[in-house]
């Protein structure tokens, strides 16, 4: 993700939907009717108490080597991207209109 904005100064909708089911799929993992392994510090992330799980995710140095909201409209594409149900149709408006991938 960091490659392509880098290169092409735009937040990819797929991967930031990628991004966003992601966080979705950790959030709450403890009920899920299947186990969900990774290592200690994700899973411990994810267990702890959040106002905004998105921006905890993404400002998460140890994570990512960086601070990822610092990129210029990430956050806000994620978060928006993160109502799974909403999001989705996001995206593929977004896709519909050839605006970026």
């Amino acid at each position: 993700m960091l490659d392509y904005y880098n290169k092409f100064g735009i937040i990819p909708s797929v991967l930031s939907f990628s991004f966003a089911a992601l966080i979705n799929f950790y959030e709450n993992f403890e009920n899920k009717d299947y186990p969900v392994n990774d290592v200690e510090s994700v899973l411990y992330l994810f267990k702890s108490k959040h106002t905004d799980i998105v921006f905890d995710v993404l400002a998460n140095v140890g994570f990512w080597g960086e601070d990822l909201t610092k990129i210029d409209g990430l956050y806000k594409k994620v978060k928006l991207l993160d109502d799974i149900p909403f999001g989705h149709k996001v995206l593929l408006n977004d896709l519909k209109k050839a605006k970026n991938y």
